[in-house]
């Protein structure tokens, strides 16, 4: 039992380590591109840089399965992202610092 339970607690301790280096930002601007990859994932540009991304081109991904997106909400925020462009709006994109690909969570269109 005592086994155990060090195994469980390092378990947590390597979780908690893991979701502490993610760090989500979000910033208002306007989007230049939207790319569609051959994958279905797909890709932003946006017409103002943001410090966070660390990406040199500063596009920005919008990938399944990475910063929670699923299908259905990639599909959305593609969606979004194209009205968005077409319309000249201001989006607030969230995204992960974690990662120089700049993995998005969540886009608004303001």
């Amino acid at each position: 039992m005592k086994t155990l339970n060090i195994a469980t607690l390092g378990l947590a301790c390597l979780l908690v380590a893991s979701v502490s280096e993610a760090a989500v930002t979000s910033f208002k601007t306007k989007v230049s591109q939207v790319i569609p990859l051959a994958n279905g994932d797909f890709v932003l540009a946006f017409k103002d840089a943001n410090s966070g991304c660390t990406n040199p081109s500063q596009n920005y991904s919008v990938t399944i399965g990475k910063s929670a997106v699923t299908a259905e909400g990639s599909n959305k925020m593609y969606a979004a992202a194209l009205s968005a462009a077409a319309s000249g709006a201001s989006v607030e994109v969230w995204f992960d610092t974690a990662y120089s690909a700049c993995y998005v969570s969540q886009l608004k269109v303001i």
